[in-house]
């Protein structure tokens, strides 16, 4: 495999299936390597995947989800959240480093690639705890606003049983955490430990009062609205102001 900037080869991959398959026990060898720190040695087998380029499609891919595998092992299990963005907003960063090491009057020293790569990865790490920081900060506010829906004449949900606001905050912690910010009948049920049969009509009822939509409807999914994330705190002028807080 070869990779281009355009005009020229920048990198060429190993040549042949042996050279390939002797980098790939390298990469092991190194990755398991418990006399260097698991943050170096995660990094330098990283470099050595990507030198290698053993796929004809997709080494990018398969390098940076095996350094976030490694990454856990030394830091928290969601280490990896914002390591791929991270990396695609340094791209130049990123490549340069490779360039650097694998220039030939650099004589295989990866020592620069990795002070650089441990950088970003520093990078990552700072906007995931800015990341959960905000979002921890939204979800109390979420459910002070939720503990005085029912009781506040003024609101739209005022005397309403507990287990729609249950329901509205799992689908208000989902618009947080959940994937594309969106959260299934199964998943509601399971959190509330009630049955589906239970868990339908309150989501029936929320989106009648336009607090909550139907995303999709095979598997049934449920996201927020605009109305419903303003009632929540979670609109981006809410956001703004615990930003500044924080």
């Amino acid at each position: 495999m070869r990779i281009f900037d355009g005009q020229k080869v920048v990198h060429q991959g190993s040549p042949s299936e042996e050279d390939i398959e002797e980098g790939l026990q390298e990469m092991l060898r190194q990755s398991r390597d418990e006399s260097l720190p698991g943050l170096i040695r995660a990094v330098a087998a990283h470099f050595i995947f990507e030198n290698v380029l053993p796929f004809y499609d997709g080494n990018g891919r398969t390098g940076r989800y095996l350094l976030a595998m490694d990454l856990t092992r030394s830091l928290s299990p969601v280490a990896w959240l914002s390591l791929s963005a991270t990396i695609a907003d340094n791209k130049d960063r990123y490549y340069k480093a490779f360039q650097n090491a694998e220039a030939p009057m650099n004589r295989g020293d990866v020592t620069p690639f990795v002070h650089e790569l441990l950088d970003i990865i520093a990078e990552a790490q700072g906007r995931l705890c800015t990341d959960l920081e905000l979002r921890t900060a939204q979800m109390s506010r979420m459910f002070e606003r939720i503990n005085g829906l029912d009781t506040d004449e003024k609101s739209p949900l005022a005397g309403t049983p507990k287990g729609t606001l249950t329901v509205l905050s799992i689908i208000g912690q989902a618009s947080l955490f959940g994937e594309r910010g969106e959260v299934d009948l199964d998943a509601i049920a399971g959190s509330t430990g009630k049955s589906k049969q239970y868990v339908r009509p309150k989501t029936v009822d929320l989106v009648n009062r336009c607090l909550v939509e139907q995303a999709s409807g095979r598997p049934l999914r449920f996201r927020l609205t605009a109305q419903g994330r303003e009632l929540l705190g979670l609109d981006d002028g809410e956001q703004a102001n615990i930003v500044q807080q924080t």
